[in-house]
């Protein structure tokens, strides 16, 4: 009995002392561990290095390509009208929308009938005044000669008179012979003055008679003139807008027709800003005279056409604030296909910047730009900034040639950044 209690103690106590022996060498051995293990130093991080574009600085006279949008227009399209009324008996080949016509060919004809009818009766009735004419005047010389031969009836009186008179202060001739001599003269005077009133009258009525002849002549022009207008024709090569009337259709007189534009005369009408036109008039070169080139984007075609600026509005446009101009584009043909209410680019030369350094836009923090030092690492430059052109930045100052400019949007740009060209 003694025995078996002294087993179960024995017992007891090994289940209470196994696992507090256990717990004291695992504490032992982490303390000798934590003492024993071997020290090491924290390493310093690896320094970052950013990989960036550059671009190499040079300096020099630079002058940009402005860019601006506007339209084509006709700079004189003529609106032609009917200058006579009546039927349209005859249509051009021409005489459609789109066609080109050359000068001379016809576009309508109008039934002549009645002017023709009215260039004969003109002309009969001038006839008639010419033969008129011709009777009076030859009147006038008839009568013309009657008054010189008058004049010398005249001329004999006087002399008779003056023969009688001194016969009869010599008392060689009767008183009677010398009063017939004085009534033979007043006879005379009374002739001529007589042949000058009809002269006269002659003189006055061949006068009115050419009056006559000429409004007579004026009207037969007219009816000439208004013959020939009853046909339509192009004044110029040009294409044809618009065209209005068609057979048996009666057109009155000033009536529109159709509208005709000369593809050598043809204009971009395009607007600059006030910025872009004070620019171009500091850079001492007339803006009119300037060329340009005027460029028709059809889908993946591009069509260019030489243009010389001539001219520029009378107003400016309240509402935008621009400066509306036009640049005439050098002649062109029947063949183009060009045509007004086209959109167009124009494209012609800014002003020069002397001494500049063009960077990407890109390329500007604020006031200041990154330069890339022999080490690889940034450095900021205060620079002057010149203008703003598209998608560039143009330095005044601030920079040197050949140094190297970072042209990459950094999230953390600093000075002293280390980066890598790629």
């Amino acid at each position: 009995m003694v025995g078996s209690e002294k087993m179960i103690w024995l017992r007891r106590a090994l289940a209470v002392l196994v696992p507090v022996a256990v717990l004291m060498v695992g504490a032992g051995s982490f303390v000798l561990l934590a003492h024993t293990r071997p020290e090491f130093a924290p390493s310093a991080p690896a320094e970052r290095i950013w990989p960036v574009s550059a671009h190499t600085v040079t300096v020099g006279d630079f002058r940009p390509r402005l860019s601006v949008y506007g339209a084509v227009v006709a700079e004189r399209p003529a609106e032609l009208r009917a200058s006579v009324g009546g039927d349209i008996v005859d249509l051009g080949d021409g005489f459609a929308d789109g066609a080109f016509v050359a000068a001379g060919d016809l576009l309508v004809a109008i039934d002549p009938f009645d002017y023709e009818q009215a260039v004969v009766e003109q002309q009969a009735s001038l006839d008639e005044a010419r033969a008129g004419l011709d009777q009076l005047t030859a009147t006038l010389a008839m009568n013309d000669d009657t008054l010189a031969r008058n004049r010398e009836l005249l001329e004999i009186a006087e002399r008779d008179l003056a023969r009688q008179e001194t016969l009869a202060a010599r008392g060689t001739v009767s008183a009677s012979a010398l009063d017939e001599a004085r009534r033979t003269r007043v006879a005379a005077q009374q002739t001529v003055e007589a042949s000058q009133n009809t002269l006269r009258v002659d003189e006055a009525r061949v006068a009115q008679q050419e009056a006559t002849v000429a409004r007579l002549e004026a009207g037969a022009r007219m009816a000439e003139r208004n013959l020939v207008r009853t046909r339509l024709v192009a004044p110029f090569d040009g294409f044809v807008l618009d065209p209005a009337g068609d057979l048996g259709q009666r057109l009155s007189a000033n009536e529109r027709v159709a509208t005709l534009i000369d593809p050598s005369r043809f204009e971009a009408h395009f607007q600059l800003s006030e910025t872009q036109y004070g620019r171009l008039l500091v850079d001492g070169d007339d803006l009119v005279g300037r060329s340009a080139t005027v460029v028709w984007s059809l889908g993946d075609a591009r069509l260019e056409f030489a243009a010389t600026v001539t001219r520029v509005t009378g107003a400016l446009d309240a509402t935008t604030g621009g400066v509306g101009v036009y640049a005439r584009l050098d002649p062109l043909d029947a063949d183009t296909p060009l045509r007004p209410g086209a959109f167009v680019e124009v494209i012609l030369d800014d002003r020069t910047y002397a001494d500049v350094a063009v960077l990407p836009a890109t390329a500007l923090h604020g006031d200041q730009v990154y330069v890339i030092t022999a080490e690889d690492r940034l450095e900021p430059r205060q620079v002057q900034v010149a203008d703003w052109v598209d998608q560039s930045v143009l330095i005044a100052g601030g920079i040197n040639p050949g140094e190297r400019v970072v042209t990459t949007r950094l999230s953390e740009v600093r000075a002293g950044a280390r980066v890598e060209i790629r």
